[in-house]
This record gives structure tokens, sequence and C-alpha cells, in this order.
């Protein structure tokens, strides 16, 4: 649903660096039952800016992957952003992927039955959604 082609040959297509930010979604937070994954004003503001600054006028259930493709952030932070406010936009979240944790828990942790603490919910789910940009390099934007 929200996946970011990847530029194959990002050379040939004026592009001096290419950075893959891979994001993995997530279910919503779960404390006492509670789903947090809804936005807060400062973020509602902030989402309606990046709209604004990127010349989408759909709702955010209408955008498309031709409404994504192509656009260009001037940092790579806002290209982050985006994502992360999109996708609290749209009802689910994201984290940047973590190589190390990518299989999930040692069952041997979290199963002990001496534990001081109630496990954390684990919350990934596995889907292949990715955010990949690339610098181009006449530009200098994401």
């Amino acid at each position: 649903m929200v996946e970011f082609e990847e530029v194959e040959d990002y050379y040939e297509n004026g592009m001096e660096e290419s950075l893959e930010l891979e994001y993995e979604l997530t279910q919503p937070k779960i404390e006492d039952e509670v789903i947090e994954h809804e936005m807060n004003e400062n973020e509602l503001v902030a989402w309606k800016i990046m709209l604004n600054f990127l010349s989408i006028t759909k709702e955010p259930e209408l955008i498309n992957e031709s409404d994504r493709r192509g656009k260009e952030f001037l940092y790579m932070e806002q290209a982050e952003e985006f994502y992360t406010l999109y996708s609290k936009v749209i009802g689910f979240s994201v984290r940047k992927k973590n190589k190390k944790a990518q299989h999930g828990r040692d069952p041997k942790w979290f199963l002990l039955e001496n534990r001081k603490r109630d496990p954390r919910y684990l919350t990934r789910t596995g889907c292949q959604a990715s955010f990949k940009i690339c610098r181009n390099a006449t530009t200098g934007r994401w």
C-alpha cells in the first residue's frame, strides 16, 4: 500500500546519493487497552503544512503512490516526518527497521516465570511496506 520504488541506478538518473529508509508497519501501541496512533494537534498542523508544501490537495486516504512519488524535500528529516505523519493519518504506525530486532525477541526472555515486569506487547506485523528516498544531485533535495 505505501511503497516507494527504489531507484535502480541513481547515478544514471542524476542522483549522487541514495538513502534507503526502511520502515516496518506496526500495530498501534497498546497501553491499558488504549490505542495510541492518533495525531495530536501539533502533528495535525505539521501534516497540513506538509501537504501544502508538497502541493497535495487530496484527503489522506485518497493519496496514492503517484501523489507521493517524485516529491522533493529540502531535508531528509522532512521526508521521514512526512511518512510518519502519513502513517498516523491513515491509521498505522512505523518504526525504523532494526536489523538485530527484525526477527522479534528471543522467547526465552519474555517467557520467564519469575519476571519482575510484565512483558511489553509485540507490535511488529512483518509488513513489507517501505519508504525509500534518494538525494537529487542537481537540486540537492531529497
